[in-house]
């Protein structure tokens, strides 16, 4: 094994405080120590801002509001140390508000990093659901280290559709080290034919890449027929994993939602079709040639992992990620900024690894920073992204 951590440190906190040099009057807020609450913090923060969540269960606080339990109007990051949690009303009439709105000026990105998006939605009250994170204006959502699902429905009345976990209007969705559930559907007994589909877990407008993470689509809950024997119920099938023009992935679990098993007093009945993992029209699985191993929090020691087959591997790094794009034609795609593209190290091809530390200033939280590696001359790794937490 092939270690020089020196090298790899040095580089990757030298790119990153270039960058938070460079950015201005980026300040970060803390919850609750600067502002009670994230919303006041949102509304507060200047675009280029990370915003510290420490902790905490966040939801709109009146019976029947309308408002989501976070809306984000500019291009900000948002940290959880430990992760707080969003989660919507859960109680009120006609359809329950999106758990997290982004409402973007038409530009910029939302960063999210150990932040976890969840709840519940009452049969009782709320007639359907919007979802998770739903919205658009920005040109780009990154979302790290994060288990984002939609709510989950309780105290049903009837039947209840689902809803998807992330349903955005942007040009790149990145989704890594993350988990991320559409809502099922349910009812409260037995209906006749059609019976709702599962729901996708994403969809995006643009391009979405998936890293190290888990994806799954939903299902359709409490299937049973409404006669003692098995007959021909339409629907219940799985929901997609995601709905996306293209879709890049790479060490990722990305399934459509299981379908639903049927039932009736006789006894099982079937299992209608699960959903497809992906609906795209440019679907790319890359090789998992690259990894990163270990937490990523402050002044921790991460392992970069390769399998690579090369004599050397040149291996460069950025702040931050863009969508992917190509500069060796039959090559894997690109996908650091190439404004600032840097190199981080040259080191032997082969099954090898390198250990490097992280950053220890506070500083540096929400930082995110993007690597691949390169053996001529059309030799491009998969890329591992990473975030930097507390």
């Amino acid at each position: 094994m092939f270690r020089n951590p020196s090298v790899l440190s040095a580089r990757l906190v030298a790119c990153a405080a270039a960058l938070a040099l460079t950015g201005g009057a980026a300040a970060q807020i803390t919850v609750p120590g600067d502002f009670p609450d994230p919303q006041s913090a949102v509304d507060a923060a200047s675009p280029g801002d990370v915003i510290v969540i420490q902790g905490g269960t966040w939801t709109p606080a009146q019976f029947g509001s309308k408002d989501p339990a976070l809306r984000i109007d500019k291009a900000i990051t948002l940290v959880g140390d430990p992760p707080p949690t969003f989660e919507p009303i859960v109680s009120g009439f006609g359809q329950q508000p999106p758990t997290i709105l982004l409402e973007g000026p038409g530009s910029g990105e939302v960063v999210l990093v150990n932040i976890d998006v969840g709840g519940l939605t009452s049969g009782i009250t709320w007639g359907a659901q919007t979802g998770g994170i739903v919205g658009g204006g920005f040109d780009a959502l990154r979302i790290h280290d994060s288990t984002i699902a939609g709510p989950e429905w309780e105290f049903l009345t009837g039947v209840g559709a689902g809803s998807q976990a992330i349903s955005v209007d942007v040009d790149y969705l990145l989704i890594s080290d993350s988990t991320v559930r559409a809502a099922d559907a349910a009812d409260d007994s037995c209906y006749g034919s059609p019976a709702l589909n599962g729901d996708a877990a994403v969809s995006c407008s643009g391009t979405v890449v998936v890293l190290d993470s888990i994806v799954t689509g939903g299902t359709y809950l409490n299937p049973c027929f409404p006669s003692n024997d098995c007959g021909i119920i339409e629907g219940g099938n799985g929901g997609p994993g995601i709905i996306a023009p293209r879709v890049d992935e790479a060490g990722s679990m990305v399934s459509g939602g299981p379908g639903a098993e049927w039932s009736a007093d006789v006894g099982f009945c079937g299992t209608s079709p699960a959903g497809p993992a992906v609906i795209t029209d440019t679907h790319v699985v890359l090789d998992d040639d690259l990894a990163l191993i270990g937490t990523t929090g402050l002044g921790d020691t991460v392992t970069l992992a390769w399998d690579i087959a090369a004599p050397v591997v040149h291996f460069y790094g950025s702040p931050g990620s863009v969508a992917p794009f190509n500069t060796i034609p039959g090559s894997t795609d690109v996908h650091l900024d190439p404004a600032w593209l840097r190199p981080i190290g040259s080191l032997l091809g082969g099954n090898s690894s390198a250990d490097f530390v992280l950053p220890t200033d506070a500083a540096f939280l929400g930082m995110t920073y993007t690597i691949q590696g390169y053996a001529p001359p059309a030799l491009i790794s998969r890329p591992v992204m990473l975030a930097i937490g507390p």
